[in-house]
């Protein structure tokens, strides 16, 4: 196990111009390796996730965006971009709307999981994730 001292602190990589993210739309980026989303959620705000919905690890690239929120193109699941809570999980299976209280059994009482949060950072016009 690595020690939190010996962690290596996390690199800055440029993502591109903040013109290339116009507000209410998600993008795709890639990063060191990593897939992305990103999308201007405010006038100026940016928010960033790893491009995996951790139901079944597809992407969440081409989900839609409402406000702060995506959902999951696959399963429907809605999560918050900007904190990485689960909001609303699986409510489509084989394109057929499930209810809530079948969602809550197939959750096996366990709380839904988030996504993973990239730090994402406006200097002098360009945007970078923090990796």
């Amino acid at each position: 196990m690595t020690s939190p001292a010996l962690r290596r602190p996390p690199r800055r990589v440029c993502l591109g111009s903040i013109d290339d993210f116009p507000p209410g739309q998600v993008h795709q980026v890639g990063a060191q390796g990593t897939m992305l989303i990103v999308a201007q959620v405010a006038d100026g705000e940016f928010c960033g996730v790893r491009d995996e919905c951790p139901h079944l690890l597809l992407p969440l690239a081409g989900g839609a965006l409402d406000g702060t929120q995506i959902t999951c193109p696959h399963h429907a699941s809605v999560f918050d971009m900007c904190t990485g809570d689960n909001r609303d999980w699986v409510r489509v299976r084989s394109g057929l709307p499930l209810p809530r209280w079948t969602r809550r059994l197939l959750d096996r009482g366990k709380s839904p999981p988030g996504l993973t949060v990239v730090p994402v950072i406006v200097e002098d016009g360009k945007l970078y994730a923090e990796l």
